[in-house]
């Protein structure tokens, strides 16, 4: 695995992920205004308000961090979202990967793309092997969106008295996604999964619990 940068701005396609550490104080505001907006903190695992010179205190402290990294998203130069990979192992090749589209791009339909390019750095950029994930029950889109990009629910885990699904997933299981009829593609990866069964899913998983 290479060497993630906190200097440096890096691109797949139509996208560029800016690092936090570099960003002006307007553009992390505006971060922070993002992240307090209802409709993305109720996927978080902390659902409270955080305070900006909290916010802002963080990402001082990433300049001095190797284990993680948090990025601007811009698809043709406008602001979309957030993506981070955490939990870096390079020695693995591993990590744990999140992201959120902007409050102004959500349901937009951009999260199918922006995802693929997400996981398109990680893997053939940064040449991750392998990462996990963590999604929220009852969070179905992120669940459907996971599978379809090959991850793969592995065990259920549960923090602050709520529970997650934690999927991993491979370079390989990634590259078995087609670019080119990615929406075609996911579309019929929806219809044939049109309802998450979360109990059987919970019941399924709780032998490697």
């Amino acid at each position: 695995m290479k060497e993630i940068s906190n200097s440096q701005t890096y691109s797949d396609g139509e996208y560029t992920f800016r690092n936090f550490t570099q960003l002006g104080e307007e553009e992390k505001k505006m971060i922070w205004e993002w992240r307090n907006h209802p409709a993305i903190r109720q996927w978080m695992a902390d659902q409270g308000e955080i305070p900006l010179e909290n916010h802002l205190r963080f990402i001082e402290s990433l300049k001095d961090r190797k284990d993680r990294a948090y990025w601007l998203v811009e698809k043709n130069g406008e602001a979309v979202g957030v993506a981070d990979f955490v939990k870096i192992d390079y020695r693995k090749g591993e990590g744990e990967p999140g992201y959120y589209l902007s409050p102004a791009n959500l349901n937009s339909g951009l999260g199918l793309e922006f995802n693929y390019h997400f996981r398109h750095l990680l893997f053939h950029t940064f040449e991750v092997d392998k990462f996990k994930g963590y999604i929220l029950i009852g969070n179905e889109r992120a669940f459907l969106m996971s599978l379809f990009f090959g991850l793969w629910p592995f065990k259920i885990y549960s923090q602050n008295g709520k529970e997650y699904i934690m999927l991993k997933g491979s370079r390989e299981d990634f590259d078995k996604v087609n670019p080119a009829h990615l929406t075609k593609d996911f579309v019929r990866h929806l219809r044939a999964n049109k309802k998450v069964d979360w109990t059987q899913i919970k019941s399924s998983l709780q032998s490697n619990d």
